[in-house]
């Protein structure tokens, strides 16, 4: 993880992420005004990505990460309250809803670094096993889809296109 946080300030970021801690929230694009949705998911196959709607925003909560990468390093996993056994996976380059399996790939897989910029509500997922890897959304005729991209520089917010950048809208 590569955020530049000075001593004094680790308390200041150990309270802002758990603020999201087991909060309900949408998840948004910033490029568009589109939300992480279950809305297009036919008779639950996991097998498409997941899509962005405009029409529909499906409600998830954070949780602290499945896979513990070490004590120091704050992960998010991430929950859907529409069918609360789905959680947000990657799986060959595509973001897709998956049930639990109690298997490391899943714990790893559906875990997520999250960078961001508190005050400008900016945020960044990484894969915690697949570290030059970073969540975007894919727009094509059809659909908005979200995917992960490769990445080689250090992740930081200001470096990032603005389809790798997304907002947690919380319902509070």
């Amino acid at each position: 993880m590569s955020f530049s946080i000075e001593k004094d300030d680790s308390l200041v970021f150990l309270d802002r992420t758990y603020k999201y801690f087991e909060e309900y929230v949408y998840i948004k694009a910033v490029s568009e005004d589109y939300y992480v949705s279950l809305y297009n998911l036919k008779s639950f196959d996991f097998k498409n990505p997941v899509v962005m709607s405009g029409i529909d925003r499906s409600l998830f909560l954070i949780r602290r990460g499945l896979d513990t990468v070490d004590r120091y390093t704050i992960t998010v996993s991430f929950l859907s309250m529409i069918s609360p056994s789905l959680y947000l996976r990657h799986e060959h380059g595509s973001i897709k809803f998956a049930k639990r399996e109690d298997s490391i790939l899943f714990r790893q897989d559906s875990t997520f670094l999250m960078h961001f910029n508190y005050k400008e509500n900016l945020f960044a997922f990484q894969p915690v096993n697949l570290p030059k890897h970073i969540f975007v959304t894919y727009t094509n005729d059809r659909n908005r889809s979200l995917f992960l991209a490769g990445y080689s520089k250090d992740i930081t917010l200001q470096r990032l296109p603005l389809n790798a950048l997304f907002t947690i809208v919380p319902t509070r």
